[in-house]
């Protein structure tokens, strides 16, 4: 093993707006995390679009509906290639990347 780690961040989200956005800007900041995947279960507030032009590197994944959050969480690690996973919620107040990137 050299030392890297590839890391997956999983974002489950539904109607978050601004909290969402808020997330992804920080955690797009961290150097340790080798994918971000956004879960959009099945929100009706269309911050998909703005997540894909704002984020355009990031894996954005659409359930048609909302199925909940351990749905949306199965979904994404369906797509994680990662062999550790990093599971953030979209509503999460305060985050600084520089947490992120020593852990």
């Amino acid at each position: 093993m050299d030392g890297t780690r590839e890391i997956s961040c999983i974002i489950p989200f539904w109607n978050e707006g601004s909290n969402l956005i808020s997330v992804l800007t920080e955690i797009t900041k961290a150097k340790n995390i080798s994918e971000i995947i956004c879960v959009d279960d099945g929100s009706d507030d269309c911050n998909h679009v703005k997540v894909k032009n704002k984020f355009p590197a990031i894996n954005l994944v659409r359930l048609q509906s909302n199925r909940g959050k351990t749905d949306a969480v199965r979904e994404g690690l369906k797509h994680a290639k990662g062999e550790f996973i990093l599971l953030l919620d979209a509503d999460l107040k305060n985050l600084d990347h520089r947490e992120i990137d020593l852990a």
